[in-house]
């Protein structure tokens, strides 16, 4: 699919949100989409390695510690491979234990060829912890209450080879709400044990290693739509429910140029979701421009320059 659908999918996003205070609806249209990766792997890979070079016990972690980052090491190795293999029908194998190699590419080199890999991916470093994110401050002065709030996080880096040697280094940083507790000081406020919470330190690792396949490889994701069927759009709905795409596209069509530009934003905007929905990018695009051209509160957000709408 071409790169212009990723750049329609924010402000498709968004757009519902910017009209909702005026108008409701009821009409939803869902549509499987292959995302675009960042790095596209041209040719496509034929067989990848998946291998770590972190030396985990060189970090001199206490025993409990250290054997949940082995664990979520190898828990992230075992689920990188098993999604390639499900994304792409390509070809993955693992490779314990090579912490002693380092991110040599004659080495890495030595190992596709002995395992005919076209490309390996690396892990050189892992991390998990929790980071503060805010300390609320409430009661009364000189009895005040504070409440701390956390983040659990992981950020790992990949190193992706192919024959020729690396094709990109990145780290992936993932994070998420985790919890809150009540603190006598903010600035003094440790936060949570990674140990006692493993099965959220295993579980971002795994949205991690996720998060890194995706600036890689395509994957099929599901996007639900919603469109506009209040008053002059009023028969998108009957036309939706009979899954006839095309004459509810022509219901809004019949409104783009309506001289009230919301009503002319919103007409835009379905033509666009429903060029998206008949696997028409380009004309959902020009669509889209055409709604934000007319919805005035969008002039002046950085949403045309971001996604390259002009």
């Amino acid at each position: 699919m071409p790169n212009s659908i990723r750049n329609i999918i924010l402000p498709l996003l968004l757009l519902p949100f910017l009209f909702s205070s005026c108008t409701s609806s009821r009409t939803f249209i869902s549509n499987d989409l292959l995302t675009i990766p960042f790095y596209p792997i041209e040719p496509a890979p034929q067989r990848i390695l998946v291998l770590n070079v972190f030396d985990v016990p060189a970090m001199n972690f206490r025993n409990n510690k250290e054997e949940l980052f082995i664990l979520m090491t190898d828990s992230l190795m075992t689920g990188i491979s098993r999604e390639i293999q499900y994304r792409g029908k390509i070809s993955s194998e693992v490779l314990p234990g090579l912490t002693h190699l380092g991110v040599s590419a004659a080495s890495i080199d030595s190992l596709m060829k002995q395992h005919k890999a076209s490309h390996a991916i690396v892990i050189t470093d892992l991390d998990v912890h929790f980071e503060q994110t805010r300390v609320d401050v409430s009661g009364p002065k000189g009895d005040k209450e504070r409440e701390a709030y956390y983040d659990i996080v992981s950020v790992i880096q990949y190193t992706l080879f192919d024959q020729s040697g690396i094709v990109k280094a990145i780290p992936i940083r993932r994070s998420r709400y985790h919890s809150h507790r009540s603190v006598v000081s903010g600035l003094l406020a440790a936060g949570p044990n990674v140990v006692p919470n493993n099965h959220d330190a295993l579980s971002i690792v795994q949205d991690n290693g996720f998060e890194y396949l995706n600036q890689f490889l395509p994957m099929w994701v599901r996007r639900t739509r919603k469109l506009f069927d209040a008053k002059e759009f009023s028969k998108i709905a009957d036309a939706i429910s009979k899954e006839d795409y095309e004459a509810a596209f022509q219901e809004s069509r019949r409104f783009v140029h309506d001289p009230d530009k919301k009503i002319a934003a919103k007409a835009n905007y379905n033509c666009a979701m429903l060029k998206e929905k008949m696997n028409q990018p380009e004309e959902a695009k020009r669509y889209l421009q055409e709604s934000l051209a007319y919805y005035p509160l969008l002039e002046a957000t950085s949403i045309k320059h971001d996604y390259g709408i002009y």
